[in-house]
């Protein structure tokens, strides 16, 4: 879907003016024109000349796009980069960003709890034999990530001069998602079925996920952020590798790890411990108190120099570098929101999809029932009380998860063979043609 970004701004005229603008217009002509003494002309997205100039000879164009790449690289940290922590900024050295690193994965690490644990949930609702509509239903919670696009201008222009441009919106969200995480290790238990009701609230559930994912996700577009900014121009690479790393290691942390400690036949068989040695509500408990102490020390002892808004939403590091070096900082973090914005709305709506329609490709049949002609089929919850009224048992004779793995496989071979001579020709494209210029009349 990224792939059809030049082209949206044509086909979709009602998008926001902000995103046309950033679709529409994409050649730094005016630093252009300057050097060389005067403007040649303002192009958009696709090439075409507003002002009607002749088209250049193609010497000159290569020698306009080399000098639009150089423009461009120079400009996405402001002379220097670095921030306080690091005392002077400029230069390639690692040395000097070596706190900054730290504190980037750090972060990270904590923003990927909250997305494990989400992950880790769909598990044990499993295990309280809840329906295939409920997980779709819950997998409802992970949206926030695909659609972070519709708050993040706001994040990149409202915030607190006396507190900093990041922490104006990183420190709320920590304190927020560590209050989440404290109250709910209260209830969870609860919630999942484990009280009078046995029935896990599976409409509670992903409403309170869905908050601690949109936290989340506010505090990936604060941190993505100020990763560009706290680093100096040399060591920019290394914000990628945090957001790869950290994540992974905090999603590996709430998933994995979580459910391998509280799975009691795993301390068992590899711990020689009886019983699971963690709980959920303990492993929330936990991590709240964690956030807010990591947010208390990152608000006091780590400060922000102003500079450009610049902002980065990468999720692995093929994608974040590819985003890193056609971004432009002019617009911050929207413009690098929408690029990533429907690459992981690409990944989310598929899930609530197949989660969805599971059931309805199930083939079930009621078996042994002594009236087979009132009940032949297990499809929904009340033809299976009906068929065990009946004294018969429900039989599955073809998951509909393996019929819709054959067919996506298959769609997503077709897609690949349509899409990727697309993929390659956007790869190759100059980085001028990915530029924001301001436009002058």
């Amino acid at each position: 879907m990224v792939m059809l970004l030049p082209l949206a701004a044509f086909r979709y005229p009602a998008l926001p003016d902000y995103l046309l603008l950033l679709l529409s217009r994409t050649k730094v002509y005016q630093e252009l024109g300057r050097r060389q003494g005067q403007l040649w002309c303002e192009w958009f997205c696709v090439g075409k000349c507003i002002r009607g100039a002749a088209p250049m000879p193609p010497a000159r164009r290569r020698e306009r796009d080399s000098e639009a790449d150089h423009i461009h690289h120079r400009s996405l940290l402001p002379d220097g980069g670095g921030d306080e922590m690091n005392g002077e900024g400029g230069g390639s050295g690692l040395a000097k960003d070596r706190g900054s690193i730290l504190l980037l994965l750090l972060l990270y690490v904590l923003q990927g709890i909250p997305l494990g644990l989400a992950g880790s949930i769909p598990m044990i609702l499993q295990n309280r034999q809840v329906t295939y509509k409920d997980q779709a239903t819950f997998s409802l919670s992970f949206w926030p990530f695909s659609i972070k696009l519709l708050w993040a201008p706001l994040v990149d222009s409202v915030f607190l001069e006396g507190m900093g441009r990041r922490k104006s919106w990183l420190v709320p969200a920590q304190y927020l998602i560590g209050g989440f995480m404290l109250v709910l290790s209260s209830y969870i238990d609860v919630l999942l079925g484990e009280g009078e009701s046995h029935t896990p609230n599976v409409a509670v559930i992903t409403t309170v996920f869905f908050m601690l994912n949109f936290l989340a996700a506010t505090q990936d577009i604060a941190v993505d952020g100020w990763a560009l900014t706290m680093l100096s121009r040399g060591n920019v690479g290394w914000a990628s590798t945090c957001n790869s790393v950290g994540q992974t290691a905090g999603y590996f942390l709430g998933y994995v790890v979580f459910l391998a400690l509280e799975s009691e036949d795993f301390c068992v068989h590899y711990l020689g411990q009886s019983g699971s040695l963690v709980t959920l509500s303990g492993f929330l408990y936990f991590w709240g108190i964690v956030f807010w102490i990591t947010t208390t020390i990152v608000w006091i002892l780590k400060h922000e120099e102003p500079s450009s808004p610049v902002f980065v939403n990468c999720m692995f590091v093929g994608v974040m570098a590819f985003f890193a070096r056609i971004s432009d900082s002019s617009v911050g973090g929207t413009y690098m929101t929408l690029l990533n914005t429907f690459t992981n709305l690409g990944g989310n709506w598929p899930s609530w999809v197949a989660l969805r329609f599971v059931s309805e490709l199930t083939w079930t049949s009621c078996l042994g029932a002594s009236q087979p002609e009132i009940v032949s089929s297990c499809a929904s919850d009340h033809e299976k009380q009906l068929c065990e009224k009946a004294g018969g048992s429900c039989a599955t004779w073809m998951d509909g998860y393996y019929i819709e793995s054959v067919v996506l496989v298959i769609i997503g071979f077709l897609w690949m063979r349509w899409g990727l001579p697309t993929i390659k020709r956007l790869q190759s494209l100059p980085v001028s043609d990915w530029a924001v210029s301001q436009r002058t009349d």
